[in-house]
Formats: C-alpha cells, sequence, structure tokens
C-alpha cells in the first residue's frame, strides 16, 4: 500500500471519529424561550448614580402633632417616583444613632435604562425593544412602590420618642448626602422643627452646615400662631441660606410640593413621529 494511500484511509478515519463524537452531543433546543421585557432590562441596563435622591427624615417623637398627617402626604408623594429615583427614610429621636437613622426597609430604588434606550430611531423593531426595556423600569418602579407604601403604613404608630434631637438629625443627614453621588439631591425634613434635647427650642443650631447643592424642603410644619410661623421661617431661612434652595410649607401647603413626578417617560418617541 502506498504511503499517499495510507495517509487518505487515515484521514477518512479521523473524520469519522470527530462526526461520531459530535453526534453523541446532546442536542441544542431550538424553542429556547425568549426574554422577559425584566430580564432584557436587566441585561441592557448599566449601574448609575442617581437621577435624584431623596432622603426624608421624620419626626419620630409624641410632641410631633402632624406625624400622621406627614406620612400619610409621603405615601401620596410616593406615586411621583420613577426609575432613576432613589429614596430613603430616616427617623429622628430623641438621640442619633447612625446604626438605626435611617430605616433599613424604608428605601426606595430602580436604575433608569441606559441612555440609548431614549435616543430616537425609526427601527420600529428597535423601538418595540426598547420600549419594553422601559415598561419593565417603570413595572419596577411600582413594584418598589407598593412595598415601600405598606412600610409607611406600618411607621405610623412609630412615634413614640420621648424628645427630638433634631440638630443631630439634621448634621448627620447633610453629611450623608454629601457623600451620595446624585445629579440632583433633596432633604425633606418632616417635624414640627422642636430640638427639645437639651433645652427645649425652635431655634436652628448655631453650627452651620454645608448644604451647597442640596435642596432643602421643611414640610408638614406645625406652628402655634401667625406670629411664630414667622419667627421659624426667618430663622430657618437664615439657616438654611447656602443651600441649592428652600421650601417651607404648613400641613395644608405640603401634599403637592413633596415630590415632583418623574421626568422619565413611560413612552417613547414612535418612528412615525420622527422627521
Amino acid at each position: 500500500m502506498s504511503m499517499r494511500l495510507k495517509f487518505y484511509m487515515a484521514s477518512i478515519l479521523c473524520l469519522s471519529l470527530c462526526c461520531a463524537c459530535n453526534n453523541n452531543k446532546p442536542a441544542v433546543e431550538s424553542n429556547t424561550p425568549k426574554q422577559t421585557a425584566r430580564q432584557v432590562a436587566d441585561s441592557t441596563r448599566t449601574t448609575v448614580p442617581p437621577t435624584r435622591l431623596f432622603l426624608v427624615v421624620l419626626d419620630s417623637s409624641k410632641s410631633y402633632k402632624d406625624h400622621t398627617a406627614a406620612l400619610q402626604g409621603l405615601v401620596n408623594a410616593i406615586a411621583n417616583l420613577g426609575p432613576g429615583d432613589q429614596l430613603i427614610l430616616a427617623r429622628i429621636t430623641e438621640r442619633l444613632d447612625p446604626k438605626d437613622f435611617v430605616i433599613i426597609d424604608g428605601q426606595w430604588s430602580t436604575n433608569k435604562p441606559d441612555e440609548e434606550v431614549f435616543k430616537p430611531t425609526k427601527n420600529i423593531a428597535e423601538w418595540q425593544k426598547r420600549q419594553r426595556i422601559l415598561e419593565a423600569a417603570w413595572q419596577e418602579a411600582e413594584n418598589s412602590s407598593q412595598k415601600l407604601v405598606s412600610i409607611l403604613e406600618r411607621e405610623k404608630t412609630q412615634n413614640t420618642a420621648p424628645l427630638t434631637d433634631l440638630y443631630g438629625a439634621l448634621e448627620y443627614g447633610a453629611l450623608w448626602l454629601k457623600e451620595q453621588p446624585s445629579a440632583e439631591k433633596t432633604l425633606i425634613v418632616l417635624s414640627d422643627l422642636e430640638n427639645d434635647k437639651g433645652r427645649p427650642t425652635f431655634d436652628p443650631p448655631l453650627k452651620s452646615l454645608d448644604l451647597r447643592n442640596i435642596h432643602i424642603k421643611l414640610l408638614f410644619v406645625t406652628y402655634r400662631n401667625a406670629d411664630h410661623w414667622t419667627r421659624l421661617e426667618s430663622a430657618w431661612r437664615k439657616f438654611f441660606s447656602n443651600a441649592a434652595s428652600l421650601t417651607m410649607l404648613d400641613s395644608g401647603r405640603s401634599p403637592m410640593a413633596m415630590i415632583s413626578p418623574s421626568k422619565t417617560p413611560r413612552t417613547l418617541q414612535h418612528p412615525f413621529q420622527i422627521h
């Protein structure tokens, strides 16, 4: 047998063995389920800082008369949160303890889809894919809202603190916010603004805080009479003068001012609308 023939037969044998090995491999199923909208959203989403960050500091003392009304206002405002927002709930009690300052369950956070999703496209299939991603992000936001609402309902019975360490909560809250990455930061204080750890007073602390780039909202503020409100507003506006903005309102005007609606759209621009 010639050398060339031997080489040819050996090649055929090797090819046969390879085919046999491949035939023994498990077949790939052709009916692989399609990804759900949630899975598509998760796979295309990037981890980015929240667009808006809200730190809500709630007065949990017995003396705060609008505790229940403030929580109900927050419950109603949760509906304005959307993909890319983050909300953290914290308590003001008789003594600041960083370990217990933030209510662990009282956190609301969802990621916003990647910016590529919001870019106009004339491709119908691509638009449909991006729309599914956006709908999944909004569904996640609504699920988070439902969970937080149930937590806030339980919190209505937690106003049991004998005193209010308002100063400690403001200082720690400002420091905490400064460390967080976010495009827009807001400190929402739900309190009568009385600090009664030590000598009871409605005056702001003497120590100033670095509140640059932080929006301040003092909401559901209780007061005794018109003169009391005037003194409160004058003193606290001076204290928060270096903040990005200050909103100070009583219970009657607070509900509409707590959280503005999310700017994340629910529907993308349709390809037929692109000229």
